[in-house]
């Protein structure tokens, strides 16, 4: 481990094997004060230990950067963190920069480590515009845990996260200043086809908590104990959570041919590489033939919000693409009657003109 200021950097010794393999990735926390490093470091340590399994980086923040501490002050120091990350690694040669950096929140613990960061990420010769992922619960969007591409849009991307309050004072935010910002600023039209949202349960599954409920199956990734809403309550499930991996780690460690992840992940970058494509299309065929039957335009509309907001969605993307190649069928085929018809008007016309 070394130290940058307040910045704990832990490089596995196998990092540079990693990452001639294409594993390029960089991860990231915060784990401030005594009380939270009390709770959360052995959360961290999970983390940790499937680093040195994959040969990933990790940066631990350990100074409140704004001097203001609590909790709702520091959330927005997240985007911060990601973004000195980010600048630092776009300032290196390109053959010396990380690919992808990952944040984790520090109340996560990794229970399978047998799954790599680099199973959820788009292949390197395909979705390209594909910057940003992460997941969305019931408030939209979790930012406990995503994934960002180093290059420039990331950059600028975060400067607008971690500014807002400032650059965008008229727009009003709750206490979690954090998500709103990014909510926000994703939600512009500039950003849309740099996001996808994946299924929750893949790395981010809950701990809920108070309602005694877990969405954690064997062999999931990671839980996050974002339902549990006070420390007390916080390092007695991080006991539990350490306490299943002790007792049993076969059990919590699934191998990943056997994880069912791989099948999932595969099937996930298909159906949207398939949607995408088939809107592409849709809308050329649209200009081409100049349909402008609002069945048709609903129809790629709906296409259009699942990719962008919903892709995790699988059986709904399946539906809108079927809904949206019906809804060509039918306007063709109107087109084709319409035809058919106004042929059939102009020879009744005719026959009536000559037979005057």
């Amino acid at each position: 481990m070394s130290k940058s200021g307040e910045v704990e950097v832990h490089v596995p010794d196998n990092m540079m094997q990693n990452w001639a393999k294409g594993s390029r990735i960089r991860q990231a926390t915060i784990v401030i004060g005594d009380q939270h490093s009390a709770i959360f470091e052995p959360c961290v340590q999970t983390h940790l230990d499937h680093a040195r399994t994959w040969g990933y980086p990790t940066h631990i923040l350990k100074h409140d950067l704004s001097g203001k501490a609590g909790w709702v002050k520091l959330v927005l120091e997240k985007s911060l963190h990601v973004l000195s990350l980010l600048v630092s690694e776009m300032a290196k040669a390109s053959h010396e920069r990380a690919d992808w950096i990952v944040w984790f929140d520090a109340d996560t613990i990794i229970l399978n480590n047998n799954i790599p960061w680099l199973m959820f990420l788009p292949r390197q010769d395909s979705f390209s515009d594909i910057h940003f992922v992460a997941c969305r619960d019931w408030t939209y969007l979790n930012y406990g845990v995503f994934f960002v591409r180093v290059n420039e849009w990331s950059i600028n991307f975060l400067t607008q996260v971690a500014t807002f309050p400032q650059s965008r004072p008229d727009i009003k935010t709750s206490e979690d200043v954090d998500t709103d910002a990014m909510l926000w600023v994703l939600d512009q039209a500039e950003n849309k086809d740099h996001v996808v949202y994946q299924p929750r349960s893949w790395y981010n599954g809950y701990d809920l908590g108070d309602r005694g409920k877990s969405e954690i199956h064997e062999g999931d990734m990671q839980v996050h104990l974002v339902g549990v809403d006070s420390e007390r309550r916080k390092e007695a499930a991080v006991h539990w959570w350490l306490s299943q991996l002790e007792k049993s780690p076969p059990k919590m460690n699934v191998p990943l041919e056997a994880s069912g992840y791989p099948e999932k992940v595969q099937e996930f970058w298909e159906v949207l590489g398939t949607a995408k494509e088939l809107l592409q299309q849709s809308q050329q065929r649209s200009h081409k033939s100049r349909l402008d039957l609002y069945k048709v335009k609903d129809a790629e509309e709906e296409l259009q919000n699942f990719i962008h907001f919903a892709a995790f969605d699988m059986e709904g993307i399946i539906t809108a693409m079927v809904t949206l190649q019906q809804a060509h069928d039918d306007a063709e085929l109107q087109i084709a009657q319409d035809h058919q018809s106004s042929m059939a008007a102009a020879i009744a016309l005719n026959d009536a003109h000559l037979t005057s």
